[in-house]
């Protein structure tokens, strides 16, 4: 049953929900690990290869690492990736996780001399994705977040999904409605955060103060966790990827 709504906005209505489990449909990530060759190691430092995320995400990212690892030890590069920041579905989020991967190691291989310079021995590509899965016997839905740990090395993969966040119906269907870029309706061209500030800025602002942005924080607003939090527990409960 809904709480009562943590922001409204005249017939705008956003209601407090409970986190629900891990998404149990996904599947682990796939990937062509005989594309992915290792690359010759220089020297004993590592290189955490991540896409430009937000930093608090990034920061999530390497703090995993340095639990396995010497900080003189650790080098953190972020790589710019070309896969298009959509609205992800279902399949998508794996789908946008592959392809930022595969994207990544392009620069291991075109930046050897980079590689040799730093003496980097190992390589992990790091990166963290959310999609929204949509149940098909209900149309109910919510958003995980996926992150995935790839040691180039050893061709070890490592993956954890958060808990879910649900997302009200109508915002989903108002998101849904703006279209999307594949053929498969996997990625939309809104996200449900977009949605959500048009029609929940102001009041977002005045609970939550003049800085706060609901479209990347919407999280927060609906299950009392940030898209951070969530993704913290994920990675504490990884294992080693070294």
């Amino acid at each position: 049953m809904l709480e009562p709504p943590v922001l409204q906005k005249e017939f705008d209505q956003l209601y407090r929900q409970n986190h629900v489990p891990p998404d149990a449909t996904a599947t682990p990530i796939a990937l062509d690990t005989d594309d992915l060759s290792a690359h010759q190691g220089y020297g004993c430092k590592v290189l955490l290869l991540i896409p430009p995320e937000n930093y608090s995400i990034t920061a999530l990212l390497a703090s995993k690492i340095r639990k396995e690892v010497q900080e003189a030890e650790l080098i953190v590069h972020s790589e710019p990736v070309k896969t298009r920041v959509v609205q992800l579905y279902n399949k998508g989020g794996a789908k946008s996780l592959v392809k930022r991967i595969e994207e990544m190691t392009a620069f291991i291989k075109s930046k050897d001399t980079f590689l040799e310079e730093n003496r980097v021995g190992t390589i992990v590509i790091g990166a963290i994705e959310n999609y929204v899965r949509i149940s098909k016997m209900d149309g109910s839905a919510a958003d995980f977040g996926v992150a995935i740990l790839y040691n180039t090395k050893t061709h070890k993969i490592l993956q954890g999904i958060s808990r879910g966040v649900p997302v009200q119906k109508e915002f989903l269907e108002k998101a849904r409605q703006e279209g999307f870029w594949d053929g498969e309706i996997n990625e939309g061209k809104c996200t449900v955060g977009e949605i959500l500030k048009i029609h929940f800025d102001d009041p977002a602002r005045r609970k939550y103060g003049q800085d706060f942005d609901i479209a990347k924080d919407w999280r927060r607003v609906v299950c009392g966790a940030s898209q951070c939090d969530l993704l913290k527990g994920v990675l504490h409960e990884l294992g080693p990827i070294l």
